[in-house]
């Protein structure tokens, strides 16, 4: 199951808003959690923090246990893997 929560329609990604993404990741074919997180506030505009781990994590507090992969990328790399992980489900 793939679970893709957005902000509502019209409301941007703002910084103390996440983006959890749930799937399952295309090259090692095991469930896997993404965050974006937006970098406006911390004088990158237009880019966003995107945080990977193994595994369906739902819960916060595990989330902040579980070792992450991150990178910062545009709108259109947060776009791409929201449709990848669509089409992929």
């Amino acid at each position: 199951m793939t679970q893709v929560l957005v902000p509502p329609h019209g409301s941007a990604l703002t910084p103390d808003t996440t983006l959890s993404i749930h799937g399952i990741d295309p090259a090692t074919h095991v469930p896997v959690t993404w965050h974006v997180s937006s970098l406006d506030d911390d004088g990158a505009p237009g880019t966003y923090l995107v945080e990977k781990a193994q595994g369906d994590i739902r819960s916060p507090a595990l989330w902040m246990q579980a070792q992450r992969d991150a990178q910062v990328v545009g709108l259109t790399e947060v776009l791409a893997l929201v449709r990848q992980v669509l089409e992929d489900a």
